[in-house]
């Protein structure tokens, strides 16, 4: 493709509002990190707003009128940087420039058909976040906005989780009984970004009696937490250091929320879940190696000479079994992205709610019959199939 051509697709793209995003990367300054560029709608008009960011921690903006920008991206490319990716939503391009200037492009783009208004950002547009963009105590401590309610630009991707997150556990607890009081366990909650805000959200926002523990095994970190909490005034938030196995609740649990333990541990969390009759369980699983190394059968054989493609099967069947196992514990199971898989590929979400009336044995057995031939034929004895085992038999 020419660089006039892929000016035309990009400016297309443009018009048509199918521009997701575009990453410049491979840059020829090392002052620079990266820079992306997001459709964003102004009180002049539609703009495409450019970020560029800096290796001294800044990052700086600039705001190009839609209409015919696509020669100044091309430029601000060309001029800056050695990759382009072009996000839309009828596909994606690759453009990279070689050292002598010269232009290869790989992928392709449908023309836009029709103007996807949902690309859209920008500071004239209302997003609708539960926790808006204004001073928010526990959001300047965790490092997420300055004292006056701007975000940071490093944090803002982290600002969309906790927003998207809130709406899961939103949609979650309409869903489950309480008469007003509700118990929540974090477990492997790490920096507690999302720990703090799942309290900020049931205690000052839904206005509920929360009792929400944060588990971790990192002690720095959870002293840090534990003090913050106490500095916010944050009565019902505790944070524990300890090993998820060694914790018993005094009382019901309505809510566990796992979010990105790694590996096993996701096994483990879950199998609380159940073990402690949890009406609903949140789980964003993360880093599934155990049964990349079991896997053995034949029939997927030259698939698995791949490491990439073992590794990404591997991911699927760890969380479809999961869910399946879930099913067996008289859960209803929804598997969902998370976030925006640009932001990161870590993006799938278990959200399972515990049925008013548990499945009869006969059921229980026939699913385990089936989940038990699958695991066969994949050569695997996951993790979590034994921690719940004492549960389905």
């Amino acid at each position: 493709m020419t660089p006039e051509a892929l000016k035309a697709v990009l400016q297309e793209q443009i018009d048509g509002l199918a521009i997701k995003k575009i990453v410049f990367s491979r840059p020829t300054d090392k002052s620079v990190l990266r820079a992306d560029a997001r459709l964003i709608m102004l009180k002049s008009g539609l703009n495409l707003q450019v970020a560029t960011y800096m290796a001294d921690g800044k990052a700086l903006h600039r705001n190009i009128p839609s209409k015919g920008c696509a020669d100044q991206v091309y430029k601000f490319f060309e001029e800056g940087f050695r990759q382009m990716n072009i996000i839309t939503s009828g596909g994606d391009i690759q453009a990279m420039l070689s050292k002598s200037g010269k232009l290869s492009t790989a992928g392709k783009i449908e023309k836009a058909l029709e103007k996807a208004e949902s690309n859209i950002g920008g500071n004239d547009k209302k997003r609708g976040y539960i926790i808006e963009e204004k001073p928010t105590p526990f959001l300047e401590k965790l490092g997420v906005m300055d004292k006056n309610g701007r975000v940071f630009d490093k944090k803002r991707a982290k600002f969309r989780q906790i927003n998207k997150f809130l709406e899961i556990v939103g949609d979650t607890v309409s869903r489950i009984d309480h008469d007003g009081s509700i118990c929540v366990y974090d477990l492997c909650c790490g920096k507690g970004y999302l720990t703090f805000a799942l309290y900020h959200y049931l205690k000052n926002i839904l206005g509920l009696d929360a009792r929400v523990y944060g588990v971790d095994l990192k002690g720095d970190v959870i002293e840090k937490c534990g003090a913050w909490a106490e500095e916010l005034g944050f009565e019902g938030l505790t944070f524990i250091c300890d090993n998820i196995e060694n914790i018993r609740p005094k009382n019901r649990v309505d809510m566990v929320v796992a979010l990105h333990a790694c590996d096993i541990a996701t096994d483990i969390a879950i199998a609380h879940a159940v073990k402690w009759n949890s009406q609903a369980l949140l789980s964003a699983p993360c880093c599934q190696h155990e049964l990349s190394k079991q896997m053995k059968a034949d029939v997927l054989e030259g698939m698995f000479r791949q490491n990439i493609l073992r590794y990404r099967f591997a991911q699927l069947a760890t969380d479809t079994l999961r869910c399946e196992l879930l099913e067996c514990c008289s859960y209803s199971v929804t598997a969902m992205e998370f976030i925006d898989p640009d932001e990161t590929d870590k993006n799938l979400m278990i959200k399972a709610l515990r049925q008013k009336k548990p499945l009869s044995a006969d059921k229980v057995k026939n699913m385990v019959d089936q989940y038990k031939k699958r695991i066969d034929a994949l050569g695997v004895s996951p993790t979590l199939f034994a921690l719940l085992r004492d549960r389905l038999f």
